[in-house]
């Protein structure tokens, strides 16, 4: 990586004295994303993670003008950042990225509002600031490219943390130097790894990446020093971390007639609460259950995906709700004998159900070539995929469905309706309906609030 890559870190730093007016394609794209990603975040508030760290960071932290999502108060916005970003990805429930294997809001909106309630900042420069963010950490996901992901990295919290600091940076307001010292101190706090999904500890990533991001902006305003180029170079955090393409080829840039990466491959919400690799296999499943198939005249499944398509469901046989967010075996078997997927699927008693148990015993899963060629063509697993589903019954029938695009992709996007049906529901377990729908119509009103605090005064 030996090219030249200063241009990156400037164009980025650029941003933080004369932000882009967003375009209306990347307004719409946010926009939903940040409501999506606020409502998962107040359900996931009330997930043990993220309910035994907001105990243990409301011992350590002093009281602050930033909300925690948990309901308990508020306190300085870095430690409310750690807690939100690690409710954010608590229920796996959060938005993904088409231009990196990766989750790019649950580090980046809870780094962007903590900042932003500190400030007193508008509707608007949170959502502009979050849009920027997440542009920025796909951007940097894209030039990083598969192999940081397949080599066991988590590129959520990896690229995350560079979001995070963009965004709380442009909240405060800082000029070019302080921001590219911000990248730079952000960079150092790069990590996860995938070895911990499954665990309390793969939200915890984004929870310390979107404190890292804040803290970074932070300390870069108080004049702390930092490499203020470091994607470039041989020891560069992109050719660490083996970057594969340049990373300013892929920021948008006035005048280029470039599109941004938020829209294209854009960013698909979720309609399950596990590993969006799971999806198009789910799909597939609960199609062929609405024909009326009944878990006895199953005698076999044979789930087929991508290259990389099973990289991030480690758990053959879990044991553990968690776990089963990250199981191929376990979710079909539950969609089989359920006919759904919801949150109520991943609890422990769930995945430890006799009958579901059982039929995980039938189900086989691989990966293989891409049979239109696709694989390659894209940015990441997540644009680029496919699920071919077959069961198997005792009779020898075979039924078979094929899912290219899964619900809430942007080729198959959520409806306003479904939008608003998913906040309310993870939303509502947390705060109430009434005060979920309150908060939602301050949503989708959020470029009209002169004042960032007035929209999450009802949450604790």
């Amino acid at each position: 990586m030996t090219e030249t890559l200063k241009s990156a870190a400037a164009q980025i730093a650029e941003w933080g004295t004369s932000p882009p007016a967003l375009p209306d394609s990347v307004r719409h794209v946010a926009h939903r994303a940040l409501i999506d990603t606020v409502g998962v975040t107040l359900g996931g508030g009330e997930e043990s993670a993220s309910r035994m760290l907001a105990s243990r960071t409301l011992r350590q932290a002093a009281e602050g003008p930033s909300t925690l999502m948990t309901g308990d108060g508020h306190i300085v916005p870095a430690s409310a950042a750690l807690v939100n970003g690690t409710a954010a990805h608590a229920l796996d429930f959060d938005d993904v990225s088409g231009a990196y294997d990766g989750h790019p809001s649950c580090p980046v909106l809870p780094a962007a509002v903590a900042a932003a309630e500190a400030r007193g900042a508008s509707g608007e420069d949170l959502l502009v600031a979050y849009a920027l963010g997440i542009e920025t950490a796909s951007a940097v996901g894209a030039a990083l490219g598969r192999e940081n992901y397949s080599r066991g990295f988590h590129t959520t919290s990896v690229v995350g943390v560079i979001g995070a600091a963009v965004s709380a940076g442009l909240i405060y307001e800082l000029d070019e130097a302080a921001l590219r010292r911000a990248l730079g101190i952000a960079a150092s706090c790069a990590s996860g790894l995938k070895k911990n999904f499954g665990t309390m500890t793969k939200p915890l990533h984004a929870g310390l990446a979107a404190r890292a991001g804040v803290e970074a902006a932070e300390l870069a305003a108080d004049g702390f020093t930092a490499d203020e180029d470091v994607f470039s170079g041989k020891i560069g955090m992109l050719a660490v971390f083996g970057a594969s393409e340049r990373l300013a080829d892929l920021l948008p840039e006035d005048g280029t007639g470039r599109e941004w990466l938020v829209v294209s491959p854009g960013i698909s919400l979720k309609k399950y609460p596990c590993c969006y690799m799971l999806a198009r296999a789910l799909d597939g499943v609960l199609a062929l259950k609405e024909e009326g198939l009944n878990p006895e005249q199953v005698r076999g499944v044979e789930v087929v995906v991508q290259p990389g398509g099973v990289s991030a469901v480690i758990h053959d046989r879990p044991k553990t709700g968690l776990e089963g967010k990250f199981s191929v075996p376990y979710t079909v078997a539950a969609a089989l004998v359920d006919g759904e997927i919801k949150l109520a699927t991943f609890t422990d008693d769930a995945v430890m159900r006799p009958e579901v148990r059982s039929l995980m015993d039938r189900i086989e899963y691989r990966e293989a070539p891409d049979p239109d060629g696709e694989e390659g063509k894209g940015f990441s697993v997540v644009e680029r995929g496919y699920a071919r589903v077959r069961i198997f019954t005792p009779s020898g029938e075979e039924r078979e469905v094929f899912v290219r695009t899964p619900r809430g992709a942007p080729g198959e996007p959520f409806t306003r309706e479904e939008v608003d049906a998913k906040f309310l529901d993870a939303a509502g377990s947390a705060m109430g309906r009434d005060g979920a729908s309150a908060l939602l119509d301050r949503l989708w009103r959020l470029s009209e609030i002169r004042d960032v605090t007035e929209v999450f005064r009802d949450v604790v």
